[in-house]
């Protein structure tokens, strides 16, 4: 079952893909048929945990036997965390999905999954000390995984949510402490690049990943390593499969990942972040033992998760789940489903000047939303779809030009109102 797609740009997802234009381009602007179709078909959510998911209904009734699902996310923002949370527990209860999509690096991953398996602080301290400088770095963020590892500890061990990194290594330190983590306890007579990845590891633990402490180069010295290492991976792949044995693709898969990572930040080309991301999906889509078929559930900044690449003005690059949903090679064609979160009186944490400051966040509805709320939740679930969907038959021009032959829901199938949410607090600042 083939659903549209939905996420908008850097208005939605900052840090995630380039927009033309600054924050304040106008909104989306609704026909009065669209707002009637709107205004009979919301619902509001019951995001705590004391829900039994009943309020997520026309969920239940809508996503159907769709592999992928996404709700996008204003990074930074308190209340996207507690949506996140609650649709992981709501999808796994559903869906029977396990493996969180994460916009993280694979190696970050690793790290996060380490923390949720053992518990031990000293992981999540590394990671979250790594983040710094991105809107990841967040008190609510690290309670977010701290609440993951709590529901984990409720479920069996062939349920337990797992964390699927598949962005490029956007923390390299942190990457190298996972490969280490990947590598037998004793270096004798290893090659000497592996001997390399330990020491640098160990700068980055003895500094308490605080970058501020590393050498002067680290950063092109270890990117120069992690290429040599990559390239002797492919020149001598017997060695390292006997030496690496259960955790060599893991481990393959983090240094190609940090070599990815290199040429992004090169030359800072969001297509090519895109094509390593999806790229990494379906490297990583046949080894899991995910079931029959495979299903995923992840939260991106919203300009990953649009279905179609060309929205006016805007996108300057082909989406994740773009490719996703329509590239030939693509696992999971035609099954995929995005939620795009609108918010209203809310706020962010942004970074400006290397300081991170609080900003509100535009309504691009101009209160449009608001004002058609069924009941006073301040998370609010609106469907475009239905077999009376005015969004079903014609493009909003948000979305689409004149000439254009999609429809809305080519771009999207939900909308997520979240009203008066405070932004993020720092980490440990």
């Amino acid at each position: 079952m083939k659903f549209g797609y939905i996420a908008i740009t850097l208005l939605f997802g900052f840090h995630t893909l380039q927009c033309h234009g600054d924050r304040g381009f106008d909104g989306i602007l609704f026909s009065k048929e669209e707002i009637g179709f709107l205004q009979s078909n919301g619902a509001g959510l019951n995001i705590m945990d004391d829900d039994d998911f009943s309020t997520f209904s026309t969920l239940d009734e809508l996503v159907g036997d769709n592999e992928i699902f996404f709700t996008g996310e204003y990074h930074a923002t308190h209340k996207s965390h507690l949506v996140c949370l609650k649709f992981i527990k709501y999808f796994h209860q559903r869906k029977g999905i396990r493996h969180y999509l994460a916009e993280m690096g694979y190696g970050s991953a690793y790290m996060v999954n380490q923390f949720l398996d053992t518990g031990h602080e000293q992981y999540l301290n590394e990671i979250m000390t790594a983040l710094k400088g991105t809107a990841a770095y967040t008190a609510q963020y690290a309670t977010f995984i701290r609440n993951v590892r709590e529901f984990n500890a409720s479920l069996p061990i062939e349920s337990k949510i797992v964390f699927v990194g598949i962005d490029i290594e956007h923390q390299i330190d942190i990457a190298f402490r996972a490969l280490t983590l990947l590598l037998p306890p004793s270096s004798i007579g290893e090659p000497s690049y592996l001997k390399e990845i330990r020491s640098w590891a160990q700068i980055f633990i003895n500094n308490q990943f605080n970058r501020a402490s590393y050498p002067k180069n680290w950063y092109a010295d270890c990117g120069s390593l992690a290429a040599a290492l990559d390239t002797d991976m492919k020149n001598n792949p017997d060695q390292y499969v006997s030496l690496l044995e259960k955790n060599h693709f893991d481990f393959k898969f983090i240094v190609n990942n940090c070599v990815a990572a290199l040429r992004y930040y090169q030359i800072r080309d969001y297509n090519l972040r895109e094509e390593a991301v999806y790229s990494n999906f379906l490297n990583i889509y046949d080894k899991l033992d995910n079931g029959t078929p495979k299903k995923f559930y992840g939260q991106w900044g919203s300009a990953h998760i649009v279905q179609v690449s060309h929205i006016p003005n805007y996108i300057v690059a082909e989406p994740l789940a773009a490719r996703m949903d329509n590239d030939s090679d693509s696992p999971v064609q035609g099954r995929v489903v995005s939620i795009l979160p609108v918010y209203s009186n809310s706020e962010d944490l942004i970074h400006r000047n290397g300081v991170q400051v609080v900003e509100e966040i535009q309504d691009i509805t101009q209160g449009v939303l608001s004002g058609l709320k069924p009941d006073e939740s301040e998370i609010i679930l609106f469907t475009l779809l239905g077999p009376n969907s005015p969004f079903e038959r014609t493009c909003n021009s948000f979305f689409c030009k004149e000439d254009a032959p999609e429809v809305t829901t080519d771009f999207v199938q939900f909308i997520l109102l979240i009203e008066n949410s405070n932004a993020a607090m720092p980490w440990k600042d």
